[in-house]
């Protein structure tokens, strides 16, 4: 599993270059497959995981970074760039089935 710091690590080691002058990017990225199991936790409602049926597209910490870094190295948009996965998924079926392989390998 890949480490989430990473993306932090890197967001801090490359948002500075982002912001030199009056030209800006500014990254939304979706959720990442590394948080799901998080999500499931504080999602708890006695012993069951209660998610909504909301689509998203998740993507890897590692992909997150890589986007950050084109994103920073590129041309300069002054706003918003969104960044998500390449496939949307509904958010209760895929911790549902992270949570059945979860549980099986105990």
């Amino acid at each position: 599993m890949h480490n989430p710091r990473a993306v932090l690590h890197w967001y801090d080691r490359l948002c500075p270059l982002c912001c030199i002058g009056q030209s800006r990017n500014t990254v939304h990225a979706t959720q990442f497959f590394e948080f799901l199991k998080g999500l499931a936790g504080i999602s708890m409602v006695g012993d069951k995981v209660h998610l909504p049926p909301v689509l998203f597209p998740p993507m890897s910490a590692d992909d997150v970074a890589s986007g950050i870094a084109r994103i920073a190295m590129g041309q300069p948009v002054n706003g918003i760039v969104e960044i998500g996965g390449p496939e949307q998924f509904r958010v209760d079926e895929l911790v549902r089935r992270r949570l059945a392989v979860f549980m099986g390998a105990l």
